[in-house]
């Protein structure tokens, strides 16, 4: 009995299925079509997108051992994808900064700079250099662009741009401004040996300025005092 019962459900269960198939299966079988060509065509821009990553590399690294290469450089990046436009840019903003050209090289450090389709940590590391180099900006400039650095989370060239700032503020003999900066630096995890060296020099130093600052610092007379 158990048995009729059995065979009477799979019965039922394949009618089901088919009557299913029957209703449905040209919706399905445009779905697995669809997928099967998405998966294609995936594929196809996957190996697409290599090839250009692959062509664009070589084009960069032939044009770096070209004598022309910081002159054609602002050209050459222009055709490259953002990746490869930044570091195109900043190769040779480098080039041009080792031989001391330095309007040339602060050119193409804005240019990068300037680029909101390049990676966080090109665009920051542009913009750090055009502040290091540029003497015609200003304190006040230079303190602003910093900032967009270092308030940008997760950008890895925040701890240098705060020790950037801090110069600047000691600069200005705002040595409570520049101690600040030098504390979130050693406060941070996972940072180069070497910058929490210089920031804990650095600290130490504008630490004996500020005292010698404060007790330099004329005393208030009575009137102002009250």
């Amino acid at each position: 009995m158990t048995d009729i019962f059995r065979e009477v459900d799979e019965m039922m269960r394949r009618e089901r299925a088919e009557a299913f198939w029957q209703k449905n299966k040209i919706p399905l079988i445009a779905a697995v079509v669809a997928i099967i060509a998405m998966t294609g065509l995936f594929s196809a821009y996957s190996h697409w997108d290599q090839g250009v990553r692959e062509a664009q590399t070589k084009i960069l690294i032939d044009s770096i051992e070209k004598p022309d290469f910081t002159t054609k450089a602002a050209d050459i990046a222009a055709e490259m994808r953002p990746g490869l436009r930044g570091i195109t840019l900043l190769t040779a903003a480098g080039t041009l900064q080792d031989q001391n050209k330095i309007p040339e090289a602060l050119e193409l450090y804005a240019q990068a700079a300037a680029d909101e389709s390049l990676p966080m940590d090109l665009r920051g590391l542009a913009t750090l250099m055009s502040v290091r180099l540029d003497t015609a900006m200003t304190a006040e400039e230079k303190t602003k662009r910093l900032e967009g650095i270092y308030k940008d989370n997760g950008n890895p060239w925040g701890a240098y741009a705060r020790l950037e700032a801090a110069l600047i503020a000691a600069s200005a003999e705002d040595f409570k401004q520049a101690q600040d900066h030098l504390t979130v630096i050693q406060e941070t995890r996972g940072l180069p040996d070497t910058l929490y060296e210089k920031a804990s020099a650095l600290d130490h130093v504008y630490r004996l300025k500020a005292q010698t600052q404060k007790e330099n610092a004329p005393e208030e007379s009575e009137g102002e005092k009250g």
